[in-house]
Formats: structure tokens, C-alpha cells, sequence
């Protein structure tokens, strides 16, 4: 992978994720390392993690997208907003565990 690539791999220390004999070591994608470490849900780290990739992919800048692409809800339509955002996490997380799964 090119070196500014977000899903590069990169070895973390995680204090309290052990596993019996193991040292405290995860790999993690080095975007999710560096932006994500305080998002809640393992499906929405994934699909910012598709997001950023789809970005990096077509040449364009990656930043934060809090909304994933979803335009914040006008009054009256806060259902259509809930729905949208649903399809745009799926989406994005669907695409990143099929990247990095190899299935792309």
C-alpha cells in the first residue's frame, strides 16, 4: 500500500485489551488509530475507514466527514435523515470490509 493510504497497518500497544499470554499489542488501520479513537461501534469505524478509503482512492482529500456524506436533516424530515444515514454507514462499512477482506 502507498504510504498515505489509510488502511495501512500499523501495531498498537492497548493497555486492558489483553488476551491470556499475549502482550497488549492490536493491529489497527493507521486512519482508525489516528481519527477514531473515541467513536462508539465497531460498523462505524468501518465505514469511516470506507469512506476515507473511497476518498484516497479517487485522488481526493480525506478529512473528517461526521455525516458521511449525509446532509444534516431539514425540519420535518428527521425520518428520511435516520434512513439515509443507515444506507450511508452501510454502505461505507460494507465497502471497507470487502477492501480489506480481499473480495474487492
Amino acid at each position: 500500500m502507498p504510504a498515505g493510504h489509510p488502511g495501512l497497518g500499523v501495531v498498537e500497544h492497548l493497555p486492558g485489551a489483553t488476551t491470556p499470554g499475549l502482550p497488549d499489542l492490536a493491529l489497527l488501520h493507521r486512519f482508525c488509530r489516528d481519527n477514531l479513537a473515541a467513536e462508539p461501534g465497531v460498523a462505524l469505524r468501518r465505514a469511516y475507514l470506507g469512506l476515507a478509503t473511497e476518498l484516497f482512492e479517487t485522488g481526493r482529500r480525506i478529512r473528517r466527514h461526521r455525516r458521511l456524506g449525509v446532509h444534516p436533516p431539514r425540519p420535518g424530515h428527521l425520518e428520511t435523515y435516520r434512513k439515509r444515514w443507515r444506507v450511508a454507514k452501510m454502505r461505507y462499512a460494507c465497502k471497507a470490509c470487502r477492501y480489506y477482506t480481499g473480495s474487492h
